[in-house]
């Protein structure tokens, strides 16, 4: 994450606000803002994130929410199992409830109103265009379609639970519903998903050492082979990875 770096006054490294600086002028604004401008407004809105965090996972806790899921009317096709459903709902109500006061944006998906006709790449390239990001999000009129295809992998009795959370995620952050956050959504949908069957997923250490850029390639090589017969090969590859993280929570 960006502003990680500190030097001994707190202030962020000369490579992190040149990097500002880059975005700024790849990225405009409407209104201009200095690289220490905008290193001021993303600490702000970490923090908030920080305590937007910690209210949710109170909420999550309450008996109460499974019977105020069943009482709403979303958008979510009539399905026997309600993991799928319950997964479904905790998307839209954990991105609008973190991100609140953070992005204006906050609970929506991406429209085909929106700037761009609502299209987004990521992925990395050398040129900051969508058309040439390695990777572009589903069509905003096909993502609520997706989204369903890709729940439905969460089911109340998997054979195995990783290997459905695994590919529920690799599927989630390839649709990329959201402008932001899609990762911390995914990771802690199936972080509770796998949390029911009694296991941990340790991402402290996920993120440790060259395991991010591991996990990451891991990820990409599945995206790049998406419908092709060899994806399972490579799916495999990234659900090895992420045994190596499970802990059983009797072990706690």
């Amino acid at each position: 994450m960006l502003l990680k770096k500190k030097s001994k006054n707190g202030s962020s490294s000369s490579s992190e606000l040149a990097y500002l600086a880059e975005l700024i002028t790849d990225f405009p604004l409407k209104k201009k803002i200095s690289p220490g401008q905008a290193e001021k407004l993303l600490i702000s809105r970490y923090l908030q994130l920080e305590k937007n965090l910690s209210l949710l996972l109170k909420l999550i806790d309450n008996p109460d929410l499974r019977n105020n899921i069943l009482s709403l009317d979303f958008k979510y096709p009539g399905a026997p199992d309600f993991f799928p459903k319950y997964f479904y709902f905790l998307m839209h109500f954990s991105h609008a409830f973190l991100f609140s006061k953070i992005l204006n944006n906050a609970g929506e998906f991406r429209k085909s109103t929106d700037p761009n006709g609502g299209r987004i790449g990521f992925g990395g390239s050398d040129y900051r265009t969508i058309a040439k990001f390695k990777y572009s999000g589903s069509p905003c009129d096909e993502i609520e379609k997706d989204l369903q295809d890709c729940f439905s992998l969460l089911i109340n009795k998997p054979a195995d639970p990783l290997s459905n959370s695994v590919e529920f995620y690799r599927r989630f952050v390839k649709i990329h519903p959201y402008y932001d956050g899609n990762g911390r959504i995914g990771r802690l949908i199936i972080s509770i998903y796998n949390l029911y069957f009694g296991s941990s997923i340790n991402w402290g250490n996920i993120e440790k050492g060259g395991n991010k850029t591991e996990f990451i390639k891991r990820l990409n090589e599945c995206h790049k082979r998406e419908g092709q017969p060899i994806y399972n090969k490579y799916f495999n590859y990234l659900l090895k990875f992420f045994r190596k993280f499970l802990v059983n929570i009797t072990e706690h």
